[in-house]
């Protein structure tokens, strides 16, 4: 049961309460992080047909790069590619390539119209919750499909498929319920070129992006065959970028971060303690260090939409780019996901 106060915050919310893993996350779009931009519209090509259509349309007749490209991909989906499910396991390589997702973007490079910046980048999870990847689970999907295939007098499809999509959805529910913080490791990277006057064949590198992102969790064995209750999740972050110089007053940029993140509570609220450092350098200047911690709870009301309130100078940073809203006289961040995930 939820403790009065977030009970009485979810009331407020504009939609129920979604699941969602409170984990730290590498970016959904590497390739659009890494350009800096956010696109009103990703082309999502289903087939290789349409991925190689999408790329020809992001060159001119005159054989010049165009900006304004957006895409994203499954691997997996595009190229049809069929796994058995005996070998879809979490941390091997066939579950590795279902779950990559590519990334493609094009801008016009800052400070020089006539260029083109481009940035590939990918994602995918190593191992992690995956409740296909759990054959009790796949056995318990099997034996819904049988029971609503047999329990109507006569076969009706369109009843069998609500009453497998109905049972399907508490299992799925349930079984979150039991994993939301299993150990997991996910990685991200992006690579950059600048295509000079926009001509495919003079091109130079931006840089690259890459991150890591891993967790552990808190658990409280009990006795029996029982499975070990859920108390939280640790977490742990590692960033890095290195950025070309394209002119005199810009010096090649080369940091990384770390953050390292406890929970305590449920997939849909928590309260927290965090540590973060960052390290950077540039050409011909001495490294820069700063470190941050911050402490707090937060909660999610709705689905990517998550209330928080702390302290410490890593919170106070983070909500300056989050909205606010004050609730019971405290001032809560807005943000899409919990902290500490870009």
């Amino acid at each position: 049961m939820k403790p009065p106060l977030l009970a009485a915050l979810a009331l407020l919310a504009a939609a129920p309460a979604a699941a969602q893993l409170p984990e730290y996350r590498v970016p959904d779009d590497p390739a659009f992080v890494f350009l800096g931009v956010t696109p009103k519209q990703v082309d999502a090509p289903g087939s290789a047909k349409e991925f190689a259509f999408a790329v020809a349309s992001g060159i001119s007749a005159e054989g010049k790069a165009q900006s304004g490209v957006a895409l994203g991909l499954a691997p997996a989906d595009v190229f049809r590619v069929a796994i058995p499910v005996q070998r879809y396991r979490s941390g091997r390589p066939a579950f590795w390539l279902y779950n990559l997702q590519l990334t493609l973007g094009t801008i016009r490079a800052a400070g020089d119209t006539a260029s083109t910046d481009f940035a590939v980048g990918g994602r995918t999870l190593l191992f992690g919750p995956d409740p296909y990847a759990d054959p009790a689970f796949r056995a318990a999907i099997r034996g819904v499909q049988r029971r609503c295939l047999f329990a109507q007098p006569q076969v009706d499809s369109v009843l069998v498929l609500q009453c497998a999509n109905a049972a399907r959805t508490e299992i799925v529910r349930a079984w979150m319920d039991e994993h939301w913080n299993d150990a997991s490791l996910a990685l991200a990277g992006a690579y950059g070129r600048r295509f000079v006057g926009s001509a495919l064949g003079e091109n130079e590198a931006l840089g690259w992006s890459g991150w890591a992102v891993g967790t552990l969790p808190l658990r409280l064995p009990r006795g029996g065959t029982r499975r070990p209750r859920n108390l939280g999740q640790l977490a742990g972050q590692v960033r890095y970028e290195a950025r070309e110089s394209f002119a005199a007053t810009v010096p090649r940029r080369d940091d990384w971060s770390y953050g390292v993140r406890g929970v305590l509570g449920e997939r849909d609220y928590n309260a927290f303690a965090e540590t973060w450092r960052l390290l950077g350098s540039t050409a011909g200047e001495p490294a820069a260090r700063r470190a941050a911690w911050s402490a707090g709870v937060e909660f999610m009301a709705a689905a990517r939409l998550w209330l928080s309130v702390g302290v410490g100078e890593r919170y106070a940073e983070q909500s300056r780019a989050d909205r606010t809203v004050v609730l019971f006289n405290l001032k809560w961040g807005i943000s899409d996901g919990p902290r500490l995930q870009d």
